[in-house]
């Protein structure tokens, strides 16, 4: 879709209203920012549970590091045709949000497997509390009734 919007020749398919480009753009920066998050939490999670030993092996952390370069070329690409077309330029990320999406990510990798491994060492009334404690904190307040 980038590509296209970026082809000058073909007006024909050419999308003429900027709001397209701007979804665009949003959705290719906010994929960046996900999967940089998602490395953190990985990141954190190996450091904090498992002596900083990598959880996936090296072809995935290969694929990993590939799939975030494409994202982070195809943002830069996103973000310099949005500058040429005019829209106005992305605010910063917060880093608050984005530590607060680092401890979400790494709950995500951590709760399941505590719920797991008590539920296995016989203890599935505190592995039930956790995993209920994890899913409402998934489904949100208006979801969270027992």
């Amino acid at each position: 879709m980038l590509a296209l919007l970026a082809n000058e020749d073909d007006s024909t398919n050419r999308p003429t209203d900027g709001s397209t480009l701007f979804q665009l753009r949003d959705a290719v920066v906010d994929r960046v920012a996900e999967l940089q998050a998602a490395g953190a939490a990985r990141r954190h999670v190996e450091e904090r549970y498992l002596g900083g030993c990598p959880a996936v092996f090296p072809d995935a952390l290969a694929d990993w590091d590939r799939q975030l370069e494409n994202a982070v070329a195809l943002a830069g690409f996103a973000l310099r045709l949005a500058t040429l077309d005019g829209l106005p330029e992305l605010p910063m990320p917060d880093e608050e949000l984005v530590s607060a999406r680092v401890a979400v990510l790494a709950a995500d990798l951590v709760e399941p497997a505590r719920v797991v491994v008590l539920e296995q060492l016989g203890e599935g009334r505190r592995s039930l509390t956790i995993a209920r404690s994890w899913l409402r904190g998934k489904l949100g307040p208006a979801n969270a009734s027992p």
